[in-house]
């Protein structure tokens, strides 16, 4: 068994498909009407279908997992995301292991972190 896509529920699809691919240039790879597949694994669901199918209200923000991105210039990130508006959690800052890091929210309230590389990264 292997992880297939890590599938995130949001209020608006098209709306939170152009925030990925605008800020982190994630393009659709395949649109299933009520559920969007984007490079990199992510997966986007309309809360309406996922309330459907699981008969379930998600919980959002609960801040219990984030998504996690790694970019070459933080400070080059920082401006272009401020550009479109996004809503910042922190302000840049400077991590244990030496990398700056930055922690955001998407449209729906999921809670993003993005790192700048420095050399290697351990997620290659």
């Amino acid at each position: 068994m292997r992880l297939k896509n890590f599938l995130i529920v949001v209020d608006d699809l098209q709306k939170s498909a152009r925030f990925y691919a605008d800020i982190f240039d994630l393009y659709v790879l395949a649109d299933h009407g009520t559920n969007i597949i984007l490079a990199g694994g992510l997966a986007l669901q309309e809360k309406r279908s996922w309330m459907m199918l699981t008969d379930m209200d998600p919980v959002r923000p609960n801040g219990a997992c984030e998504l996690y991105f790694e970019c070459e210039n933080i400070a080059e990130f920082e401006r272009k995301a401020k550009s479109l508006g996004v809503d910042f959690i922190s302000e840049v800052c400077m991590q244990a292991d030496g990398r700056k890091a930055v922690w955001l929210y998407d449209p729906d309230g999921h809670v993003i972190e993005v790192r700048e590389i420095l050399g290697a990264s351990i997620f290659n």
